[in-house]
């Protein structure tokens, strides 16, 4: 509890001595300061904190079970969103990611194996060719990669563009507390 030493005003005193005249709002605080000098209080006060105390409690207790209710809604959009994406990623495969018969860069592989049992001393002869088709595989794989990459980021821009009109993302039952008083 925070302890200030300051002076009370007598108005502040008489509506000490009076005890609560209304309920207090739902959602507000009231914070009490006292003097460590003055450790004796009327029993209205004693009571009013008490009850203070108690709505506080309550009011944490609320405020701990909506923040479950969003982690938990955050975790369910979490796993959802996780499944959407492994789907989508799994159908750009197979719509993408085909095959191809006979593989990519069949005639520079041929011209390779063909200079290799041609000269099986001097490989060396048939490092040109080699490179050559090295050269042919990595643009095979960029060309591949970079059609994939893009194919699957417009997809997926399309498939949250879609799901998001679907679905909305309200949580404004979260947003502010109902009014509860405690008694």
């Amino acid at each position: 509890m925070i302890t200030l030493n300051s002076q009370v005003t007598s108005n502040v005193l008489n509506r000490i001595h009076q005890g609560p005249t209304e309920p207090r709002p739902a959602g507000k605080f009231c914070i009490h300061f006292r003097n460590p000098a003055n450790s004796e209080r009327p029993s209205g006060v004693e009571s009013d904190l008490s009850l203070q105390l108690k709505y506080e409690h309550e009011l944490e207790k609320e405020y701990d079970r909506r923040l479950r209710l969003v982690e938990q809604r955050n975790e369910e959009l979490f796993r959802e969103a996780a499944e959407e994406y492994t789907r989508t990623v799994e159908r750009l495969e197979n719509k993408y990611m085909r095959p191809i018969p006979g593989g990519c860069c069949t005639a520079a592989e041929q011209r390779v194996e063909d200079c290799y049992q041609s000269n099986p001393s001097k490989t060396l002869l048939c490092s040109k060719l080699v490179s050559e088709y090295a050269r042919c595989v990595n643009n095979f794989r960029l060309v591949r990669s970079s059609f994939l990459i893009l194919s699957i980021v417009f997809d997926l821009f399309f498939s949250l563009l879609i799901h998001a009109s679907r679905r909305s993302l309200v949580l404004s039952n979260c947003s502010s507390p109902r009014s509860s008083t405690v008694r």
